[in-house]
């Protein structure tokens, strides 16, 4: 995925400067804003996980550094629910920034990483990163995920943007509001 960020400002590595959509705090999960330069709290499944904030910010348009997923690096986050060392976590959707274990339910989650730790609800953990993308239920019995399940018919692009390629046998985003790309969601 190439960022497009104009205002970007790399202030350590792996770290981008954005201007917040909204008043977050320090270690949440955002995702794409309304333009390049901004970033909102994930509040919806579709919404494609960046990073996590390093130092929030207290209102909109106000600048918040962001410490991009994917480069296989210990984070913390806030959890919302409960988690054992070695699950897999993804953003929790109900406009927190916090984090949640993947639920064991049939549905769609961005996987963010693994937990280095149990936690409990409102505690910071520990947990390695991955590079974001979407998966299905999680068996903690076999340790693999289902196939990412959305509801109606998954051939057909929802009003996020997000839909099932038949022909080349794979989920896609498109986010038009933000990045401005069509991203190939590798399994």
């Amino acid at each position: 995925m190439a960022y497009t960020n104009t205002r970007a400002k790399q202030s350590q590595a792996g770290q981008l400067g954005f201007l917040a959509d909204e008043e977050m705090g320090r270690l949440k999960v955002v995702g794409p804003g309304t333009d390049d330069d901004h970033v909102e709290l994930i509040d919806a499944v579709t919404d494609q996980p960046l990073g996590m904030t390093v130092d929030g910010c207290e209102a909109a348009e106000d600048a918040v550094a962001v410490d991009m997923f994917g480069k296989g690096e210990t984070k913390v986050g806030k959890m919302s629910g409960t988690v054992s060392k070695d699950e897999p976590l993804c953003p929790a959707v109900d406009g927190t920034g916090d984090i949640r274990k993947v639920p064991t339910d049939a549905g769609a989650y961005w996987l963010i990483g693994w937990a280095l730790e149990d936690g409990a609800d409102d505690q910071e953990i520990g947990f390695d990163d991955v590079k974001p993308r979407l998966v299905g239920a999680y068996d903690s019995d076999s340790g693999q995920f289902s196939l990412p399940a959305f509801a109606g018919d998954p051939t057909t692009p929802l009003e996020s943007g997000l839909w099932y390629d038949l022909t080349n046998d794979r989920y896609r985003i498109r986010n038009g509001t933000a990045l401005g790309t069509v991203q190939v969601v590798e399994d």
